[in-house]
């Protein structure tokens, strides 16, 4: 019965939410705490894990569910990704971006999460994403242009021919995500 009850759970949320990766574990004890003990909610989610569950960090999905953009909106969200990927490294203001589709805000925040975790896109700074696509490119480029040795922000503004503006949130993404990593002002690559 508690297994049946988290998984009619986790089909909800699916259902309301298709973007999102999963139900956070939280929400799930939350909402069953009253009527099931929290050792038992454990160990019937360790109980449904492998076979009909999926638990990464704390989201938990369905085993044979992926995020996907809902049908009533999927083209325009798709327009709004694939103009994400053709601004390259200059990329627009989040809600710039989004104003042409003319979407409800509640899909606007469900497309911001959906191409983060799903890892389409990245935070680039407060106001703007930017692609998996762009940042993949710029390493590359980066990487030939330095021939994979240290370099300075001098530098990667002549090979990646960016402006201050667009330059330092590109490379202290590429520190977050762990591919260089700054002492003062050079910048070296980590092997991965």
């Amino acid at each position: 019965e508690t297994q049946n009850n988290i998984l009619r759970l986790v089909e909800d949320f699916h259902k309301q939410f298709p973007m999102r990766q999963g139900i956070n574990k939280a929400e799930i004890i939350s909402a069953l705490k009253e009527k099931y003990p929290l050792k038992l909610l454990e160990f019937a989610l360790e109980r449904l894990k492998d076979d009909k569950i999926n638990i990464d960090a704390q989201y938990i999905s369905l085993r044979r569910f992926s995020p996907t953009l809902p049908s009533a909106w999927k083209k325009r969200l798709e327009n709004i990704e694939k103009t994400l990927i053709n601004q390259d490294l200059e990329t627009s203001k989040w809600d710039e971006l989004l104003e042409p589709a003319k979407i409800p805000p509640q899909i606007e925040k469900e497309l911001y999460y959906y191409l983060l975790q799903t890892g389409r896109a990245y935070v680039f700074d407060n106001e703007r994403l930017i692609s998996r696509d762009a940042v993949d490119k710029a390493i590359k480029t980066l990487k030939q242009q330095t021939n994979n040795e240290e370099f300075t922000l001098q530098t990667a503004r002549e090979a990646l021919g960016l402006s201050r503006k667009n330059l330092v949130p590109i490379l202290e993404l590429l520190d977050y995500l762990g591919h260089t990593k700054r002492t003062e002002n050079v910048r070296k690559w980590v092997n991965l």
